[in-house]
């Protein structure tokens, strides 16, 4: 960046220049670098925008569903039939808490750093499974792994466990009753990338 003034005589000629010339290129690259994080937190913002409103939506209904069943269950005389009533509250709850504790884990997974293991995937599998084992339903569901013991790869464990449990509590949750239901885990590496 430069600035001067120049002083000339009578006859317009040239006498003398003063001026400065200052390097501003620390400062240019310090107002590009805000720039840039300014672009990043707008784009955070809209993102959190819209994850707010769709979890605020998807939470509305299962409790929606809750407060019309707790007004249903006032109005009830029947003892059956305020049963039948609490019983559809409690699958109602459940519903909310499942997605509660999903919010949850995607929350902590976009703030913890990444640890980044050897991991053996029929191990991890195992765990997740075990986490799963008094889950409403599961027992109905005939669980089969195949996965053998030498496929490994490096991953963040803890990160890993959550995509698989929340992929298996799903199947486990939406088996389709009216069929013979099975979940089958199968695990290899190809090129470097776990398929199952």
């Amino acid at each position: 960046q430069d600035t001067g003034i120049a002083k000339t005589d009578a006859d317009g000629r040239l006498q003398v220049v003063i001026g400065a010339i200052i390097d501003i290129h620390d400062r240019m690259m310090a107002e590009e670098k805000i720039l840039q994080q300014n672009e990043l937190l707008a784009k955070a913002n809209k993102e959190l925008d819209h994850f707010v409103y769709s979890v605020s939506h998807d939470l509305r209904a299962p409790l929606s569903s809750i407060l019309g069943l707790t007004h249903i269950y006032t109005l009830a005389k029947d003892q059956t039939e305020r049963d039948g009533i609490v019983s559809m509250v409690n699958d109602r709850a459940q519903v909310l808490d499942r997605f509660i504790r999903e919010v949850l884990d995607y929350s902590r997974n976009t703030r913890l750093e990444l640890h980044m293991q050897p991991i053996v995937v029929a191990d991890i599998v195992y765990d997740v499974l075990k986490g799963l084992d008094h889950m409403e339903g599961i027992s109905s569901v005939a669980l089969q792994t195949d996965i053998p013991s030498d496929v490994s790869i490096v991953t963040d464990r803890e990160r890993l466990k959550v995509v698989l449990s929340n992929l298996l509590a799903n199947a486990v949750h939406y088996w389709d009753t009216s069929k013979k239901s099975f979940i089958r885990i199968t695990g290899s590496v190809s090129d470097g990338m776990l398929l199952m």
